[in-house]
């Protein structure tokens, strides 16, 4: 069975209830969040809660990781062990393995790994989607019952757009596609209703690295108790010795910073109103696929005031129109 991060759930108390937000003045030209105290009114989540297994909605306040597995402890297709290989062997066919073995991918956690850049709370995907045939008999599956957190702001000053930044980490075996019953849908960033980013995970998360504007800070990482690693299989003879292993793909976890991207950057925007909502449509609770954002930013681009040339071409025209 696949296994990612678990997420550790703090209090809930933060959470908004069901329904939508209320909307608060913008602060000055920036808001930030970076999820550590209770959240303001300005957010609220919607969405499955996973049958009432976790308080709140589909999104929810959660702590970083501690650090990951320090040791492998048998073999076995647990938490923190070697499975045998696609042939079957494990660690008898050299002799036998002497546990336990010091992992493959050093232990870590998304504090070390980004240099402090994610650290103490963040917001987290605590629900799940439900997949249903869109149109009965054509074998197309859509995921209902998003998870939605979403803030709403007023009182913008005047501006030409707005920018936005975001940490993020996946993990998992994300199940994309749109003909399994079992699939995870795409994460969502959208303002006022447009969608600004829209993304497959693959397994592990690792899907994003190497896209333009992204900033990974790590993939395949040791963060979490549901490291595993495989026993190689060497064409039907097994693994070699106690190091003839492989880390499992779709147990790791990724964490990027999605500043850059352009679309992100400067999205058109002059309403004195503002909506961002963050989606995810996945069909396994957060100890199975995963979800996360941090130390997000949200900036309003006001235009500068004329300076120089403009600014005295300006003035001339105010004081020609006072002469008249």
């Amino acid at each position: 069975m696949k296994k990612s991060i678990s997420l550790a759930l703090v209090a809930q108390a933060s959470l908004v209830g069901a329904g939508y937000s209320v909307a608060i003045a913008f602060p000055g030209v920036t808001y930030s969040e970076d999820f550590d105290a209770a959240l303001g009114m300005e957010w609220t989540m919607t969405g499955n809660n996973n049958n009432g297994n976790f308080p709140g909605a589909g999104w929810g306040q959660t702590t970083i990781p501690t650090g990951g597995v320090a040791g492998l402890t048998q073999t076995g297709g647990g938490e923190a062990q070697v499975r045998p290989s696609s042939g079957g062997f494990d660690d008898t066919a050299f002799g036998g393995a002497t546990f336990p073995l010091a992992p493959l991918t050093p232990a870590s956690d998304y504090s070390t790994e980004t240099g402090g850049a994610i650290s103490g709370g963040w917001l987290g995907q605590l629900g799940v989607g439900n997949a249903s045939e869109s149109t009965p008999g054509s074998g197309v599956f859509d995921v209902t019952n998003d998870g939605i957190a979403r803030l709403d702001f007023n009182a913008l000053p005047a501006h030409t757009s707005i920018s936005l930044d975001v940490l993020i980490a996946a993990g998992g075996s994300w199940d994309g596609g749109m003909n399994n019953q079992n699939f995870d849908g795409p994460f969502d960033i959208l303002v006022d209703g447009v969608s600004v980013f829209n993304h497959f995970f693959g397994n592990g998360g690792s899907s994003l690295d190497g896209t333009a504007g992204v900033s990974t800070f790590f993939t395949n990482g040791n963060v979490n108790g549901h490291y595993r690693e495989q026993w190689q299989d060497n064409g039907g003879a097994g693994p070699a010795n106690d190091t003839d292993r492989f880390n499992i793909g779709w147990t790791m976890d990724s964490a990027y910073d999605l500043g850059g991207l352009a679309s992100l950057t400067d999205i058109p925007h002059t309403s004195s109103t503002l909506t961002v909502e963050f989606i995810h449509r996945l069909n396994s609770g957060p100890a199975d696929e995963q979800i996360a954002v941090d130390a997000l930013t949200i900036t309003v681009n006001v235009p500068e005031p004329a300076t120089g040339l403009l600014a005295g071409l300006a003035g001339m025209l105010v004081m020609m129109r006072r002469r008249r």
